[in-house]
């Protein structure tokens, strides 16, 4: 009994061996039986072409086509006719240039691969792209620009090298054709620089298609050394006139005159150190500028700066003392109260009002007790000395006018 089911198990056990080694071999025969073709033989399209491949398969398998290519990887569904899969390439493919691998997939393993070449298009006959830059460069050849062109088809795949890209330039010699270097699909043309200010006009051609026009700005480059000049050499410390101040021709080493309206500054050194500032622009290549005479005599060392960089050759100006003489009277009622009176210039004639005056109140030894900084009104000014709360006695009193210094003793 025990031998009759041991024998059972065994035959039990072979049934099923020889069962999964059948399917196992089947299974084997499938894959092994899967036979596909290509029977489209054009490797080469131009973009825009319609791309459609044809592949006979084994009956019953489900054929996918992968193309790889610069966008990724596309899996792309087939159509069935007769016996044969179509499989048409989409427009975002067939549009783009450049090489694209494909794989035919069936049953889950690749039973077919290849390479497919699509070139550019003719040019495109729209616009061509260029860039120019810089675009504002100095004069001088040893400053330049750069054109750069990218000659694409209408699908905007770059041109292939071969193409011919002229770049033509028009400047106040005439037109000219530029060179041009194609590297990287990209079109570079170096813009030699001019040594004459002037506005380059730019435009890339290339056959079928045409670049918009670009401008290359030359501007002077560093101005050379100019001198500034004034109506006068010699003036008046007055306070009232004006000392009109220029600049000569500014140019650079080339002749160019700068711009209009480039700013120039003027700026003043008196006989103190201090300094002074004014501004003007240039207009057919000079500036000028109006500062107001000083209320002291001394001289002073005008420069012209033009861009923060040059300086002009200095120009001295000196001034007279404007007050030829004046008045003190203390008042005999009133000690505290100070005149200054007959304030008068160097024709005989009444200070104008608004004259800076300076006074200073000393002790007997000297010590400064009080300044005040005073204006002129009517040709002379009243000093009140009852409220600065001084003590009976003695002082110096010092009157600056205009450079001129007078002093009196006065007793309080």
């Amino acid at each position: 009994m025990l031998e009759t089911r041991n024998n059972i198990l065994l035959l039990f056990l072979t049934i099923l061996f020889l069962g999964s080694a059948c399917r196992y071999k089947e299974e084997s025969t499938t894959a092994v039986r899967v036979q596909a073709k290509l029977l489209t033989q054009e490797l080469e399209f131009t973009a825009g072409d319609k791309v459609e491949q044809v592949f006979a398969v084994s009956p019953g398998i489900q054929p996918f086509l992968m193309v790889d290519g610069s966008l990724g990887i596309s899996v792309l569904n087939s159509r069935l006719i007769g016996d044969q899969y179509f499989f048409l390439w989409s427009d975002h493919l067939s549009e783009k240039s450049g090489s694209f691998q494909w794989k035919l997939l069936a049953g889950g393993d690749v039973v077919l691969s290849g390479k497919v070449e699509i070139t550019p298009a003719t040019p495109n006959t729209g616009i061509l792209e260029t860039y120019l830059g810089p675009k504002r460069i100095f004069s001088g050849e040893e400053y330049k620009s750069m054109l750069v062109s990218i000659p694409t088809d209408k699908f905007d795949n770059p041109i292939a090298p071969g193409q011919s890209t002229e770049v033509h330039m028009r400047s106040t010699d005439g037109i000219s054709t530029i060179p041009s270097v194609q590297e990287d699909l990209i079109v570079w043309t170096p813009i030699p620089g001019s040594n004459q200010a002037q506005q380059l006009k730019l435009a890339a051609v290339l056959p079928g298609s045409r670049s918009r026009e670009q401008t290359l700005e030359v501007s002077p480059s560093v101005p050379m050394p100019f001198p500034v000049l004034s109506d006068t050499s010699r003036g008046f410390a007055d306070g009232k006139e004006l000392l009109q101040i220029r600049t000569g021709m500014v140019r650079d080493r080339y002749g160019n005159i700068l711009a209009d309206g480039t700013l120039v500054r003027f700026q003043v050194e008196n006989s103190s150190g201090f300094k002074l500032f004014t501004e003007g622009k240039l207009i057919n290549g000079m500036a000028s500028a109006a500062m107001l005479h000083p209320t002291s005599p001394g001289s002073w060392k005008i420069e012209a700066v033009v861009g923060g960089v040059l300086s002009s050759e200095p120009l001295m100006v000196s001034f007279e003392m404007a007050v030829t003489g004046y008045n003190l009277r203390q008042d005999q009622d009133i000690p505290g109260k100070l005149y200054v009176e007959q304030v008068s210039g160097v024709m005989g004639q009444m200070i104008q009002d608004g004259f800076p005056v300076s006074i200073s109140l000393k002790d007997p030894e000297f010590q400064l007790l009080l300044e005040k900084n005073m204006e002129l009104e009517d040709g002379g000014l009243t000093v009140d000395l009852g409220s600065e709360k001084l003590s009976p006695g003695k002082y110096l009193l010092a009157v600056n006018i205009g450079g001129f210094k007078r002093t009196m003793e006065i007793v309080l």
